[in-house]
């Protein structure tokens, strides 16, 4: 009866797992996470509950939690992977600060320009003062 009472919790758990997976359906890592949890939980489990006696339960046990726990575990590494920009975005980010960079130095060159100009003028019309 037990082993029935656990079937049908890890069931109903698969089914509201997958009922709260995005619109995308699941990522590479959430899926390769879920399986790899459910083989370790079901290795730890039966060894688990064969220690107690009751080595189906912990079988099964042992797969659900494992399953559930690399679900969430590989959930978050798709996430991670996600957020994280393109090699495209990278070189777009990077062009654009080396615009911004480059327009700032032109900025500054014509300043500097601009103020040598106006010290010649003030210079000569010093020069042509004094005489």
């Amino acid at each position: 009866m037990k082993i029935k009472k656990i079937a049908t919790i890890f069931v109903l758990t698969s089914i509201t797992s997958c009922a709260s997976t995005n619109d995308d359906g699941w990522g590479r890592n959430q899926g390769k996470g879920t399986v790899a949890g459910g083989i370790i939980g079901a290795t730890a489990g039966g060894v688990i509950g064969h220690q107690h006696g009751k080595q189906k339960e912990g079988i099964l046990i042992g797969t659900l939690l494992g399953g559930f726990l690399g679900n969430k575990i590989g959930e978050g590494k798709d996430t991670r992977h996600q957020s994280k920009p393109s090699n495209v975005d990278r070189e777009l980010e990077y062009e654009r600060a080396r615009a911004q960079a480059l327009e700032q130095e032109l900025k500054r060159a014509r300043e500097i320009q601009d103020l040598r100009n106006r010290q010649k003028r003030a210079e000569q019309e010093l020069s042509k003062i004094r005489k």
